[in-house]
């Protein structure tokens, strides 16, 4: 029978490392966004988060994907001269 405390039963427990969860302050500080826009992706559901309590924590592996996902290869430049 699985309990609350049996982790392997989660869905996400091979994910998530509870010492790495961030506030949300502490998210907008490390994207250089304003909290405001954290706020916004977690309503929206565009960035992954866990509910702790009344607390609304993020995986770090969750800010990482997040910015994967936006990465935006430069353009290599050709050379004009033929």
């Amino acid at each position: 029978m699985s309990t609350i405390h049996d982790h392997d039963s989660w869905p996400c427990a091979d994910r998530i490392n509870v010492d790495q969860l961030l506030t949300l302050d502490e998210v907008a500080s490390r994207m250089g966004v304003p909290f405001r826009m954290v706020r916004r992706l977690t309503s929206d559901r565009r960035i992954a988060f866990v509910k702790v309590g009344k607390y609304v924590r993020i995986p770090a592996s969750a800010v990482e994907e997040f910015i994967a996902a936006g990465y935006i290869p430069a353009i290599a430049q050709v050379s004009s001269h033929g």
